[in-house]
């Protein structure tokens, strides 16, 4: 009996509910364990396969009744294939002896072909040579041959067919609504609309938005960056996505600590950002680099994280 159920406690319970029995008395099989999925999406319940093992015992019980006894012919067997085994004895005495004497005749034959053996090696020796160099020569005109073919240069990957961005909007936005009806994500606000000539701007809203960010952001990271590889492989376009106003948020915040940074930029000519995350990084890179056009501006990695730095002219840097 097949029962399906969210969890496998759940589907457990169920199964002993139905057949009549002690959970302790089931022998269940697990066809497909629970999965609650990524971010919440294809998820999985619990299936398994449960019968009594009270039944399997009297199946087994009437199986082996139901075949029939064997009689008793061994002994017989034994009796009969007594007498033959010890006319074999004799047989195979006699056998060896015949052996011995064959092994004596062929070793006074062995000698006289080992001195025409020797002399028919030793003319052979020369063909032997030459084959030999044959096959090393043949083995070195392949070698060079595979050589020159890795030496080749590798051919460049193809670009991407370039998408018109207002035809792949459609599909983005089609993409998306199915996408969100299947979930259990309440999003009532999906826009989709064009952001620059190669990005598209992503707009989701709804009661649900908040756990579609995550603590700290990193649902949002994990979801964008999905979204990016959808995107940029089918449609060769980058993504710009906002839920509810997270990004409008973190671009207010990092535009007000980068004041103090924009500042010494302009006292020294250089300046540092401390190690950012994620997506902080994105906007304050964009932001300095849109800041000081003429400046050096990027991004370095450290144990603590990634930071951005702002030098000198860009000639001086390349």
């Amino acid at each position: 009996m097949k029962i399906e159920a969210t969890t496998l406690q759940e589907a457990i319970t169920k199964a002993s509910q139905e057949i009549g029995c002690s959970v302790v008395d089931l022998d269940i099989k697990v066809i497909q364990h629970p999965s609650k999925g990524l971010f919440g999406f294809f998820k999985k319940s619990a299936i398994i396969e449960a019968r009594s093992e009270k039944e399997i015992y009297k199946k087994h019980s009437q199986k082996q009744e139901s075949k029939p006894k064997k009689e008793p012919r061994q002994q017989e067997q034994k009796h009969v294939d007594a007498k033959p085994n010890e006319h074999k004895k004799s047989e195979s005495i006699k056998s060896e002896q015949a052996k011995n004497e064959k092994k004596h005749s062929q070793k006074a034959f062995s000698k006289d072909d080992s001195s025409q053996n020797l002399s028919k090696k030793a003319e052979a020796k020369p063909e032997q040579k030459n084959l030999a160099k044959k096959d090393e020569n043949k083995d070195k005109a392949a070698n060079k041959k595979a050589k020159k073919v890795q030496q080749k240069p590798k051919t460049a990957l193809e670009p991407k067919p370039k998408v018109d961005i207002n035809s792949a909007i459609p599909q983005i936005e089609d993409g998306l609504k199915k996408l969100f009806s299947g979930n259990c994500f309440e999003i009532d606000t999906i826009t989709v609309a064009k952001f620059e000539h190669d990005t598209v701007f992503i707009k989701l809203d709804g009661k649900d938005a908040a756990l579609l960010i995550g603590k700290e952001g990193y649902r949002y990271k994990a979801f964008s960056y999905l979204l990016h590889n959808w995107i940029n492989l089918k449609f060769g376009l980058s993504i710009r996505l906002e839920i509810s106003e997270f990004l409008k948020n973190q671009e207010e915040m990092i535009t007000q600590y980068l004041q103090d940074i924009i500042a010494k930029v302009k006292e020294n000519g250089k300046a540092q950002t401390k190690p950012l995350d994620g997506i902080l990084v994105k906007i304050a890179l964009d932001q300095l680099r849109y800041e000081f056009p003429d400046k050096y501006v990027g991004i370095r990695s450290s144990r603590h994280g990634k930071f951005i730095v702002v030098s000198e002219s860009k000639k001086s840097n390349d």
